[in-house]
């Protein structure tokens, strides 16, 4: 003969059970610091995809996933459309990440240069 009990209330209680999250801030590199990192670059390609992540705040995988569509050099703009993951294009990590970005004249002139 089996019996069955209901139990009314979750025996478990939250605050005790409950994990503590340590939110981490990522550490940043300041400006002369990027200066730094920037000048030991010697290939004008790399420099140029650090310095384009830089100064955007792009993730890497958005970086790679940049194609020339996403460029218009006429109004200053990137688009940030994709990331590359596993060796695929993918929708952006989060809706926020799917923007248009206003470059500074100079990054302009530096992807047209490349």
């Amino acid at each position: 003969m089996t019996c069955l009990i209901i139990i009314e209330k979750s025996p478990v209680r939250p605050k005790l059970h409950k994990p503590e999250i340590v939110k981490v801030e990522k550490p940043t590199l300041n400006p002369s610091q990027t200066r730094k990192v920037l000048s030991h670059l010697t290939n004008e390609q790399e420099r140029l995809f650090a310095l384009l992540l830089a100064v955007t705040g792009m993730r890497f995988g958005e970086g790679l996933a940049l194609r020339w569509m996403d460029f218009k050099p006429q109004t200053f703009e990137l688009s940030i459309n994709h990331t590359l993951y596993r060796e695929k294009l993918k929708e952006p990590k989060t809706k926020g990440s799917k923007a248009k970005l206003r470059l500074a004249p100079q990054i302009v002139e530096s992807l047209m240069a490349h």
